[in-house]
């Protein structure tokens, strides 16, 4: 634990289904809980509903209860700062503006949509442009449609988010984003790769204090908290957030994902492939998804997502 003593505090904003205010791990974390309506109720079952927001703010925040028994989160000297969006565009705007008001550092998004309105745009432009650092999830299962990411993490100001497994292998239904092999992380492509898969983190306490769950959700709250961790090593150097996602660009580098894993339960999954057998991408996983396995797949050589999931873009002109 000697490692997370240097760690600093600095703020990180949530948005998602709340958080369980009362719970051990994150009572002495949470510095502010909010929803649409302004500031809400603490430790009650309202405070997170569903269980995903404290899952999430474990994996950020969680400090190890109050007798060291509990679990650790990346940052847990950190602050954190709770929106409940109940997943609406609107409410995650106003989530942006208050993080980004009441000073934060990073926001952490563990959530996405098909679109983005011009709303959620101007909100996120409104925290670049103070220097708040913004993370999301890439998206989770079979995409439905261009531009096979989810927003906000599709948008050129966002980092978006990729999961892997526990050998660093890109799970099969991380949503991809594209690749046009320039090594610059742009618009519709993912950044990072971070654990995904089988996470043991917080749960609310009316449902049992601690849970496993899997997904993008799970892999954007790692790299919040090792931003995080980053930052305050270098605030001293006064390092900007662009500073920051340069530095761990730089890490994952060395580190790219050059296998896709195909689990047991990709076969499930199976009724859906003939609606995605015209992307590339997926034509090379779905012969794959009865046989178990970590595959190397040539189409992710020469990816310019750190994580090494994006679909090569195709030559303007083509089909």
């Amino acid at each position: 634990m000697d490692e997370y003593a240097s760690i600093g505090s600095p703020g990180i904003y949530r948005s998602d289904t709340g958080t369980d205010t009362l719970h051990p791990d994150l009572v002495m974390r949470i510095e502010d809980w909010a929803n649409a309506a302004g500031p809400g109720e603490y430790g009650t079952i309202d405070s997170d509903p569903h269980g995903h927001g404290t899952h999430v703010a474990g994996i950020i925040v969680a400090d190890g209860n109050f007798n060291g028994n509990g679990i650790w989160g990346m940052a847990p000297e950190a602050d954190l700062h709770v929106y409940q969006t109940n997943l609406g565009y609107d409410d995650i705007a106003h989530a942006i503006y208050r993080s980004t008001d009441l000073g934060t550092d990073i926001i952490s998004m563990s959530l996405g949509g098909p679109c983005m309105t011009t709303n959620l745009l101007n909100a996120i432009k409104y925290a670049d442009a103070n220097g708040v650092m913004l993370v999301a999830a890439a998206g989770n299962g079979l995409p439905r449609c261009t531009p096979y990411i989810a927003y906000p993490a599709a948008g050129e100001l966002v980092i978006a988010v990729g999961a892997v497994d526990v050998n660093g292998d890109a799970l099969w239904w991380t949503s991809p984003g594209y690749n046009d092999g320039d090594e610059i992380i742009e618009s519709n492509e993912v950044a990072f790769g971070a654990p995904g898969e089988s996470i043991c983190s917080t749960y609310p306490s009316y449902k049992g204090y601690y849970a496993y769950m899997s997904g993008t959700s799970m892999a954007t709250p790692y790299i919040a908290g090792t931003a995080a961790k980053v930052w305050s090593e270098n605030r001293c150097h006064g390092a900007s957030a662009d500073d920051i996602r340069a530095i761990m660009e730089g890490y994952a580098r060395q580190n790219d994902v050059v296998k896709v894993k195909i689990t047991s339960n990709a076969k499930n999954y199976q009724s859906d492939v003939n609606d995605h057998r015209d992307h590339e991408y997926y034509d090379a996983i779905y012969p794959l998804l009865t046989s178990p396995g970590s595959y190397h797949l040539t189409i992710l050589d020469g990816d310019d997502c750190l994580t090494g999931l994006g679909i090569p873009k195709l030559p303007a002109g083509t089909t």
